[in-house]
C-alpha cells in the first residue's frame, strides 16, 4: 500500500486536532504533564502547519498573506482600541466589565479580564482574516 499526498487543508485539520483536544480536555492536574502535553500539541501544530504551507500553491499562499495583513492586523487594532476605550471611557468600560463578569465564574477578576482579552483578540483576528480571505477569493473568481 502506498501513501498518497493529501491537499493542504487536510494537513491543516491534522495540525489542529491535538490543540483542539488539549483545549477542550479537562484540566490536567499535574503541571509537568500539562506542560509536556501542551508542548507536544504545539510541536504537532507547527510541524503540520508548515507542511500544509509547503503544499499550498502560490495563489493560496498569497490569499493567506493578504488576509492576515489586511484582515487580522486591523482587527487586532480594533481590539486594542476597545481595550484603551475600556480603560479611558466609562461608556465603553462598563459594558466590557459586564461582559468579563458574565464570562467569569464570580466577579470581574484580573484573570478573567486577561482571559477574555486574549481570546477576544484571537477571535476577532480570525474573523477579520476570514472575511478578507473570502473577499480576496471572490475578487479573483469574479474576474473570470
Amino acid at each position: 500500500m502506498s501513501l498518497t499526498r493529501q491537499p493542504s487543508w487536510v494537513y491543516t485539520l491534522i495540525a489542529m486536532l491535538p490543540v483542539i483536544v488539549y483545549v477542550m480536555a479537562p484540566t490536567i492536574p499535574d503541571l509537568g504533564l500539562r506542560v509536556v502535553v501542551g508542548g507536544t500539541a504545539l510541536l504537532w501544530l507547527v510541524a503540520f502547519s508548515l507542511y500544509a504551507w509547503v503544499r499550498l500553491d502560490e495563489p493560496s499562499r498569497e490569499a493567506h498573506k493578504f488576509a492576515w495583513f489586511w484582515g487580522g492586523a486591523p482587527a487586532l487594532v480594533v481590539v486594542q482600541l476597545i481595550a484603551v476605550g475600556a480603560i479611558a471611557s466609562p461608556i465603553i468600560g462598563e459594558p466590557v466589565a459586564a461582559f468579563v463578569a458574565s464570562q467569569a465564574r464570580s466577579a470581574a477578576t484580573p484573570e478573567a479580564g486577561f482571559f477574555v482579552g486574549v481570546f477576544s483578540a484571537a477571535i476577532v483576528q480570525v474573523l477579520g482574516y476570514g472575511l478578507v480571505w473570502i473577499g480576496w477569493w471572490l475578487s479573483k473568481r469574479s474576474r473570470g
